[in-house]
């Protein structure tokens, strides 16, 4: 995580005093934030605890204690450190994010273009947020024409328009990986662009050149409970639903906090995708508001698990909530690599009563709205990191 500056062990432990002013300790090594903790024993078992504080407000903002045997007392640090980490970049997003906010847009480096850029896209469906999502990216390139993120950003605006297409708009989606490829190419090593071009990939049917990129990504920072979802929706499109599943899964017990829409969103297609009707349901139904085409996933849950009377109560809200939503526009956009999976999808549809045309209908800007929102880890808050929730 580039975003986080870790002071050095030795100048940290010369302030180890159990009851020290953790501001003046935060002041004295220049950093935001501090973790402290300590370890108890009790016959063969330890307890480990730890807690997260904000030096400026001297707030406790996190805080976890786990119990194990001693022989696991390594392993149970190192999973507090992925936590603990994974939670803080979060905060530390939402925090320049903030700040950049307050800046006149005239004033912002090309950083804070981006992290304004991303804060618009995720308001996707609204079509002043995703003009000012454009226009952030595009300035950021102005300003810094080598900024990869900048590119991975754009790449993901160009996709966005891909999605609204009524045509197979090639060139389109050739462009977003143009600058997928170059955010890639001008650093290597950055994570979320290594993501980003494996999402577009997804998208262009090259699966297995894809699934590199995410690996990549996975291997550059396996700290992250967003790339490790996302390669969980990766597997789920690829035709491994059940490895899809323990990758979500993986992602929540290294940050227990993480708690994006999108992912119980794509955990409920991960669910669908294994013929696990129930669990996919439950997980789709996690989020409140949910988006048109995660209500479609229900509705055709429901209908294959034989649950006839809710898949026509979900057709029906669909109806009354979202007259444009296209069923057929997800057949068309689907990245599934088995032609099974996608007639599989298309027999629930077809069965909950939500796919009707014989031929697929024109996916109109509305009709896209409902298909993207909430779908993706790059169109959703901070790209998706975790939420940083407080513990008292």
């Amino acid at each position: 995580f580039r975003e986080l500056r870790v002071v050095p062990r030795d100048p940290c432990f010369q302030h180890r005093t159990p009851g020290s002013d953790l501001q003046r300790i935060g002041r004295a090594l220049d950093a935001d934030y501090v973790v402290t903790g300590s370890i108890r024993r009790h016959g063969s078992k330890l307890r480990l605890s730890a807690q997260l504080t904000q030096t400026e407000s001297g707030n406790q903002v996190w805080a976890e204690r786990s119990d194990r045997g001693a022989e696991d007392v390594f392993a149970m640090a190192d999973e507090l450190v992925r936590t603990i980490v994974g939670t803080l970049v979060g905060r530390v997003r939402q925090a320049g994010s903030a700040l950049a906010r307050r800046k006149p847009p005239a004033n912002l480096a090309a950083y804070e273009c981006v992290l304004r850029g991303q804060a618009a896209q995720a308001q996707i469906g609204d079509a002043t947020q995703e003009a000012s999502a454009r226009h952030f990216f595009e300035q950021a390139l102005a300003l810094d024409p080598d900024y990869p993120r900048a590119h991975a950003g754009f790449a993901v605006v160009l996709l966005c328009d891909w999605f609204r297409q009524t045509d197979p708009a090639e060139a389109l989606l050739e462009r977003a990986l143009e600058h997928a490829e170059k955010a890639v190419a001008i650093d290597p090593e950055d994570y979320e662009c290594q993501e980003t071009l494996g999402w577009i990939l997804l998208h262009c049917k090259q699966f297995d050149l894809s699934e590199q990129h995410y690996r990549r990504a996975i291997a550059l920072n396996p700290n992250s409970p967003a790339e490790l979802a996302a390669m969980g929706s990766s597997c789920s499109f690829q035709g491994r639903p059940e490895e899809a599943i323990q990758w979500f899964e993986l992602a929540r017990r290294i940050d227990p906090y993480f708690d994006a829409s999108w992912y119980w969103n794509l955990l409920g297609a991960a669910y669908f995708n294994a013929r696990r009707y129930d669990e996919a349901i439950s997980a789709l139904e996690h989020i409140g508001n949910a988006p048109a085409w995660v209500k479609a996933y229900a509705a055709a849950s429901c209908a294959l698990a034989g649950r006839t009377d809710c898949a026509r109560r979900i057709a029906a809200t669909l109806a009354r909530t979202a007259p444009q939503f296209c069923a057929a526009a997800i057949l068309r956009k689907e990245p599934y690599r088995r032609p099974a999976d996608l007639a599989h999808l298309a027999d629930g549809l077809r069965r909950a009563g939500l796919l009707t045309e014989v031929e697929p209908c024109e996916i109109a800007a509305e009709a896209a709205r409902y298909y993207l929102t909430g779908r993706s880890p790059f169109i959703h808050g901070a790209r998706g990191k975790p939420t940083f929730r407080a513990t008292s």
